[in-house]
């Protein structure tokens, strides 16, 4: 992904995930986060683009979620801030940001800390290939910086999510109650 490509990045997200808290921030948040994930030397993000070069999908990934906030807040904090003023204009929101920065300390078991964060297509382009592409893309990067296994988090109630992980070879290993619904936690061996 180039930085230029983030606000096709952004909106996808916010139209394929959009019961996240990050798509309650807004897209200008998405931005500025998919803009930083294409900086910070522990995260990654393989876009799928046409001939013209406009942006149909996005995959992105971590080596560790809370060492990857700690960074991107640490270098980009006041414009993240500015960016949220909404959040602090509603305690429910305001509340799903704490819960969503300590995320990865309150998963309790044994699951990796490098994690598929996520992972959308335009849906024109479903069926095409296209997201297992991206997944593969994936999965090569994280073996390629010699991580072994990752996981993903989805909500259990997304049915279509849940059976494309487990198409793809994700195994489920837990569940976590998060932000009032419960997630699946899934992993996979990665590979070239």
């Amino acid at each position: 992904m180039r930085p230029g490509d983030a606000p096709a990045v952004a909106r996808y997200h916010q139209e394929g995930i959009p019961t996240g808290v990050l798509a309650d921030l807004g897209p200008g948040v998405l931005t500025k986060l998919y803009r930083a994930l294409c900086e910070d030397e522990g995260s990654f993000v393989f876009v799928g683009a046409d001939a013209d070069e406009r942006v149909l999908g996005f995959v992105a990934g971590v080596e560790d979620v809370g060492a990857m906030y700690r960074r991107v807040l640490r270098r980009r904090a006041l414009s993240f801030a500015l960016s949220s003023l909404r959040a602090l204009f509603s305690l429910r929101l305001a509340r799903r940001v704490l819960n969503t920065l300590r995320y990865p300390a309150r998963v309790e078991g044994e699951f990796p800390e490098p994690e598929l964060l996520s992972i959308v297509v335009d849906p024109v382009t479903r069926g095409s290939g296209l997201a297992g592409d991206l997944l593969a893309a994936l999965l090569a990067e994280f073996h390629r910086r010699g991580i072994g296994i990752i996981k993903v988090m989805v909500r259990a109630d997304f049915e279509r999510a849940n059976a494309y992980y487990r198409k793809h070879g994700f195994v489920l290993a837990g569940r976590i109650e998060r932000h009032g619904n419960d997630a699946n936690i899934y992993t996979i061996e990665t590979r070239p």
